[in-house]
């Protein structure tokens, strides 16, 4: 199935009529070789009518053969046509309406696709023009199919919806698709396609939505005299309009315009008539084959059709979706799986007029021949289809249309347009998840969206016993208002804006003017609505058979009236008058309330609730939660050391490296496990960082060692930071590189100028204020480290399994001589201390968590599930990462380049990095940040260029509050970062250097000590030598870490 003009632009019948080639083959297309039949299998048809010589039955099995072959067996697709019987029989036997739907779905799914192949091969037979009326007819026949059984079944909200979702999905599912596929294959040029056909079907698409407008306008204006009747004319009558129009528009393309229709070459310019580049395709079936394939499919939708439509209600209920996410979301992706499929291939093949063929010329079919057809044959069926679609579906497509207009205007397209387009469609998928249509007793979907007429009227209950001003029995709720709720509604509407310059006022009046004139005023608003009240029911103010709903109506009764007895029109000029005056009252009314809206919001109020907005120690309220800490921790924790753990892994070996990982886990959690009672002091007081817990604890002295040796390891983490950003933005590069020009050719960047960018970016994200405005960049680092581990561990397992082999030892990489060895084993050592440890931001992490429960309770489980975690994805990563490459692993898995292919999955990763590290960066580097800022502001706190704050208001932004020292510190920062980076651009031996720093002092000498002041713990106890023995174990492998990678870093610098 493809678009209106498909016949001309998929190159299957040339302009002049005669067949010729398709470039290429769709996705659900059976391959080349095996479609082209032989040089005699036309032949052997021939004289007989049908196609075939009588004579011997072989002749006749070989041609059933060769059809089902050609049909059925060539396309693996078609593995789901025995799920069709499979819903009949699930029906028969247990009746589960949600099991039948997706049955059923399923089905259809390969005989949509066969059906536009069968029709394909029929319009070679046939030339241009009867070829596009067969595209017009069965091009979308599985929609047509599905909503003339919903019609038959009375069902029109599915009819509307299911053929609303085709237009829908198709300008912006799939043309998004299109668009960005072909965009990151074709990423260096700009896609065209052939504007002049885009620019007819955008406008038969305005025309189609015109056409649901003006009735969805008649039924909302309630001016018709018999309601839904007006609306169901003028959908018949727009109707036949729109298919003559629709004829119209195939004469013009397939006979007196066809050139400005002919698709665009890869340069831009028309492919003529008489392309040599374009190779004679032959049928690939009969005529009469693809007749009868043609009417079997059909059938066999048909069925299928019934069966789902059968199943839509009970579906709904039993899964508790609405039925207009069924009818707009899933009936036509599912159902046109195939067909979209075929056109985002086409898109990646760059031949972007085929894929608008499918998506915009299907949309157009839809909305010019589908509805209309559809209102046509529920006419000659005695069902109300109308053109009269809810208001905010109509708003939907008309808003689509004009997005859809304005994208294909400039006759090009790129990956960006596509995903704009894609996260349109997504918004209108939660739009109609969400909605629901009104109960049956206010809007029958079952008889439309008019009110159902004739015997379908008589079976419904009346809930009123008055009738409306037209005189007709009135279908509207029961009223339930008492006094009370209407001097509510009168209070809400009195009680405004006008309330808050009454003060003003009488200050302008006067002590005595001022109340008067408020007294009158009441005065004349009493008398006022005493009138109005007895022209709500006409004649009788009390016994009327007609109700006026509004002012206007109201105004209508009354001016009629009296035009009837005197003869004169002056009662409309009087209705004209009182309109354009309750018109504007409304709309000035909506200006005066956004005016005092807008100055209520912007008002601060000074004062602070010390229960409402502050903890108990004067803080602003923590609202941080288990889940939020553990974001916080494995943005942290997962950065650029997973990175380099398969690396490790290697130099250690089989036994060695897991158990290395596993040790080092336990040990972490331990740390985490101590520190974590060290965030409050035994008299409840908060201990807000790693520096204030061992001032606390420890005293001045270690507080001064700690500090140097903290704020040192996270100065490190930045540049590292730096390293693995610039290493990973440089690998997308050539990863590009080598798949253009080959896995062997020279593909060599420099790291320089994506440090300086990273930089430059970390820059401007360090002017964020301190941690707790940080909460949304550590969830998207949090989702950036899932990503690229899932990456990492997936390709190693691709890998081996491309291998069919697990490759590595028990000791590990071999080495020239054992201390070589050794040395490489301790930087393996350093580069896993790297990867684990977290203590140093722990209690920062722990500050943001709410009370109750108590933080130390909290911090202890997030910390266990986050090790966990970050421990399974470790193992995967550097295991699977070894198996794969053994004795060749890359220091770093994923800029290495282990892994060539698939090159865009490689990129994908490495962008994952990149955007993990700019939240990681902020994460190490804001404790520093607070802490100089603190000690400047204590050191000097007179000084305007350390403390004050300067506001600006640029335009579309929000104000900004800036600080001078906060400026030019956090730039200085930075820059120094990235600048030591470019010195020494090592990525192993730099991680390895910074784990053994950080490992063995931060992360257990001082929670040891800590811990043994805050819980009191005695020399010489059992726990006492346990963790003193514990920390000179943690000591001996940071020692042999640190050894290890600074004569890796010294051989790497001068090597």
């Amino acid at each position: 199935m493809v678009g209106i003009q498909s016949q001309l632009e998929m190159g299957s019948v040339a302009p002049d009529g005669s067949p010729h080639e398709f470039e290429e083959q769709s996705l659900f297309s059976p391959e080349s070789g095996n479609r082209k039949m032989q040089a005699g299998h036309i032949s052997e048809y021939g004289s007989v009518p049908g196609g075939f010589q009588p004579g011997a039955s072989n002749m006749w099995k070989n041609v059933v053969y060769k059809s089902l072959k050609t049909v059925i067996f060539s396309n693996k697709l078609n593995v789901l046509i025995p799920v069709g019987p499979l819903a009949i029989l699930v029906h028969i036997l247990t009746g589960h309406n949600g099991l039948v739907f997706i049955l059923s779905l399923l089905g259809i799914i390969p005989l949509a696709e066969r059906l536009g192949y069968a029709t394909e091969q029929l319009a070679m037979y046939t030339g241009p023009t009867i070829g596009g009326l067969l595209n017009a007819t069965f091009g979308n026949a599985t929609e047509l199919i599905i909503a003339i059984y919903a019609l038959r079944n009375g069902m029109i909200r599915v009819v509307q919806l299911s053929l609303l979702g085709s237009i829908l999905s198709n300008m912006l599912l799939v043309l998004g698709c299109a668009f960005f596929c072909g965009g990151l294959v074709f990423y260096r040029k700009e896609q065209v396609f052939n504007k002049a056909t885009a620019i007819v079907n955008s406008g038969l698409l305005l025309m189609a939505v015109m056409g649901l407008l003006f009735p969805a306008v008649l039924h909302y204006t309630h001016t018709e005299v018999h309601y839904g009747k007006s609306e169901l004319a003028l959908s018949r009558f727009s109707s036949c309009i729109m298919l003559g129009v629709y004829a119209a528009y195939l004469f013009f393309q397939l006979k007196t315009q066809k050139d400005p229709y002919i698709p665009l070459s890869e340069e831009g310019s028309q492919v003529g008539e008489h392309d040599d580049n374009d190779d004679d395709e032959t049928p690939e079936i009969s005529k009469w084959e693809s007749v009868l394939w043609l009417s079997i499919m059909t059938a066999w939708i048909s069925i299928l059709s019934e069966y789902l439509v059968d199943a839509i209600e009970g579906t709904s209920h039993a899964w508790n979706i609405p039925i207009s996410f069924i009818g707009v979301i899933l009936l036509p992706i599912v159902g046109n799986a195939a067909e979209h499929a075929g056109a985002i291939m086409f898109a990646m093949k760059d031949k972007l007029d085929i894929s608008l063929g499918v998506a915009i010329g299907s949309s157009t079919q839809i909305s010019m021949f589908g509805i209309p057809f559809c209102v046509v044959v529920g006419w000659i069926m005695g069902q109300p289809m109308d053109l009269n679609f809810q208001l905010f579906e109509t708003a939907t497509l008309f808003i689509t249309v004009i997005v859809v207009a304005f994208f294909l205007q400039e006759g090009s397209s790129n990956y960006f347009k596509g995903l704009m387009l894609i996260l349109c469609y997504v918004i209108v998928a939660a739009s109609f998840f969400v909605h629901e249509d009104p109960p049956p007793e206010v809007w029958f979907y079952k008889f439309g969206n008019s009110f159902p007429m004739g015997d379908a009227a008589e079976d419904l209950p009346l809930l009123g016993s008055f009738s409306s001003a037209d005189g007709e029995p009135e279908q509207s709720i029961k009223r339930t208002g008492t006094v009370w709720t209407a001097t509510a509604h009168v209070i809400t509407g009195v009680i405004g804006a006008g309330v808050l310059s009454l003060a003003w006022s009488i200050a302008q009046l006067g002590w005595i003017a001022g109340p008067l004139c408020m007294i009158v005023f009441a005065a004349i608003t009493l008398l006022s609505t005493s009138l109005l009240c007895d022209c709500y029911r006409f004649p009788d103010p009390e016994h009327g058979s007609i109700r006026n709903r509004s002012y206007m109506e109201a105004v209508s009764s009354k001016v009629q009236n009296s035009d009837k007895i005197d003869n004169s029109n002056s009662g409309e000029r009087s209705q004209i008058v009182c309109g354009i005056f309750a018109e504007e009252s409304l709309y000035g009314s909506g200006i005066a309330y956004t005016i005092t809206s807008a100055s209520s919001i912007r008002f601060e109020h000074p004062l602070e609730l010390a229960n409402g907005c502050c903890d108990d120690d004067g803080h602003p309220l923590r609202t941080g939660t288990v889940w939020s800490c553990v974001a916080h921790i494995i943005t942290a924790v997962i950065g650029s050391g997973v990175l380099s753990l398969a690396w490790s892994t290697a130099q250690l070996g089989w036994i060695a490296g897991p158990v290395s990982l596993l040790c080092f886990a336990i040990v972490t959690y331990v740390s985490s496990f101590l520190l974590s009672d060290c965030y409050r002091s035994p008299d409840g007081t908060r201990n807000y960082s790693y520096m204030h817990a061992v001032r606390v604890n420890l005293g001045k002295t270690q507080t001064w060692f700690c500090g140097l040796l903290q704020y040192l390891s996270m100065y490190g983490t930045g540049v590292a930071y730096v390293v693995t950003t610039s290493t990973s933005m440089s690998a997308i590069q050539r990863s590009n590189c080598y798949h253009r020009e080959g896995h062997k050719a020279s593909c060599s960047y420099g790291d320089t100028i994506y440090m300086l960018l990273f930089g430059v970016v970390q820059i401007v994200m360090s002017q964020i204020p301190d941690f707790h405005n940080m909460g949304w960049l550590s969830v998207i680092a949090a989702i950036m480290s899932f990503t690229y581990s899932f990456i990492g561990f997936g390709l190693g397992v691709g890998k081996v399994i491309e291998n069919g082999r697990i490759k590595g030892s028990i000791s590990g990489v071999p080495a020239a001589t054992a201390a070589d060895k050794l040395w490489v084993a301790f930087e393996a050592l350093g580069d896993i201390a790297f990867a684990y440890p977290y203590a140093i931001i722990l209690l920062e992490i722990q500050d943001t968590l709410k009370s109750p429960p108590a933080e130390n309770k909290s911090m202890k489980k997030a910390s266990m599930i986050s090790i966990f975690i970050t421990t399974f994805f470790y193992l995967c990563c550097g295991c699977f990462g070894y198996a794969a490459f053994g004795n060749d692993t890359p220091g770093n898995l994923l800029t290495g380049f282990g892994f060539f292919e698939p090159y865009w999955l490689v990129d994908l990763a490495n962008a994952c990095i990149v955007l993990h590290l700019v939240g990681g960066y902020q994460i190490y580097s804001q404790p520093v940040f607070a802490f100089v800022e603190g000690w400047f502001s204590r050191k000097f706190p007179s000084s305007g260029f350390v403390n004050n704050f300067h506001t600006f208001k640029l335009p579309l932004f929000p104000r900004l509050q800036v600080n001078l020292f906060r400026l030019c510190f956090r730039t200085v920062y930075v820059a120094s970062t990235t600048a030591i980076a470019m010195v020494f651009p090592y990525f192993n031996q730099v991680l390895g250097v910074l784990g053994a720093l950080n490992f063995w002092p931060l992360a257990i000498y001082f929670p040891v000590e800590m811990y043994f002041v805050q819980k009191k713990v005695g020399a010489w106890t059992r726990k006492w030598i346990l963790l003193r023995t514990f920390s000179f174990f943690c000591l001996l492998v940071t020692i042999a870490g640190l050894i290890g990678s600074i004569d890796g870093l010294i051989t790497a610098k001068l090597g």
